[in-house]
């Protein structure tokens, strides 16, 4: 009904989604093979890229959701804040960022 205000990410059920918290892992840490974890990737992708529409094309403002207001005000003078945000994504969906957990990173692509 609203394919401009809905994602095309669909977060499947997936066991290894509800184990992470029992873990104290978010899911892209416990398993970043999983089909959740990749999908909530994609997901944060998709976010990032409306997002970063909004804030460098103004005249897309007056359609942002009422709660995205904020975010594409403050984005709107540093939209290059978004493109490094992508890319922390994108080092985070890979394990790149992982921390102590380093030495447990699984590396998977996101198309």
């Amino acid at each position: 009904h609203f394919p401009d205000k809905v994602f095309d990410a669909v977060i499947p059920r997936n066991v290894r989604l509800s184990e992470s918290p029992s873990h104290g892992l978010p899911a892209l840490l416990y398993d970043p093979s999983s089909k959740g974890a990749l999908a909530y990737a994609q997901l944060a992708k998709e976010l990032i890229a409306r997002v970063a529409a909004y804030a460098t094309r103004p005249e897309l403002a007056a359609e942002a959701p009422r709660d995205s207001a904020a975010v594409v005000e403050g984005a709107a003078a540093s939209a290059p804040v978004a493109a490094s945000s992508a890319a922390r994504a994108d080092a985070a969906a890979t394990g790149a960022n992982a921390g102590s957990h380093a030495g447990d990173k699984k590396e998977f692509e996101v198309s």
